[in-house]
């Protein structure tokens, strides 16, 4: 009977401890696995959360982009400057240096009916606010077979620059003593339609 009782109390100690390391074992592995879980979410979570440097410099270059537009935007217009550049440049002829007044009085009418067919911003002599100024010298000489119109214009600006020249020649069979009397009314007409052509393209290619 003792003996029985020895053996039951030896079995009971050993599965007692069994299960004790059993139970200790199941604890550690629940203990792991929860510290796993935990620090895989924080893991997880530091992904999420971690900036993204290349998007938040993004962001900065839009916004300053943004209000860089919203600045200009703002900027006052300048009435006159706009004005400025909508209006053809304007032109006045100084006096005409060599022929009669005759000729003066028909290159006259004939350079403004020209220069409003031409588009041609042509200010009255005198004014004095034209930006560019046009000088002319014109002579007539006979060249043993008839006669020759020699004509140049100078396109000056306000400070007598000159920035371009118009020059050519004009002929007739006509001879005179007075080379002037044999110019007549188509050539001048020819002068003046050389001379305004020149000029528009010009102003086209150099201004506009």
């Amino acid at each position: 009977m003792k003996c029985c009782l020895v053996i039951s109390e030896y079995l009971f100690a050993f599965f007692y401890t069994k299960a004790a390391k059993i139970v200790k074992a199941s604890t550690i592995l629940c203990v792991i696995m929860v510290i796993s879980s935990c620090t895989s979410s924080n893991l997880a979570d530091g992904i999420r959360d971690t900036p993204n440097t290349d998007s938040i410099e993004s962001q900065i270059q839009y916004t300053s982009k943004i209000n860089e537009t919203n600045q200009l935007a703002s900027l006052p217009i300048n009435d006159s400057l706009i004005n400025s550049l909508d209006s053809p440049p304007s032109f006045e002829f100084l006096n005409i240096v060599g022929p009669p007044q005759n000729i003066v009085s028909l290159l006259n009418r004939e350079v403004r009916k020209s220069a409003k067919h031409n588009g041609i911003n042509l200010l009255n002599n005198g004014e004095n606010s034209a930006a560019y100024q046009i000088k002319g010298f014109l002579t007539a000489i006979d060249n043993g077979s008839g006669s020759v119109l020699v004509f140049a214009w100078e396109i000056l600006d306000r400070s007598g620059n000159m920035l371009h020249k118009i020059s050519g020649e004009e002929y007739s069979a006509s001879r005179a003593t007075d080379p002037w009397r044999s110019i007549n009314s188509q050539m001048v007409n020819n002068v003046v339609g050389r001379t305004m052509r020149d000029l528009k393209s010009w102003i086209d290619t150099s201004m506009l």
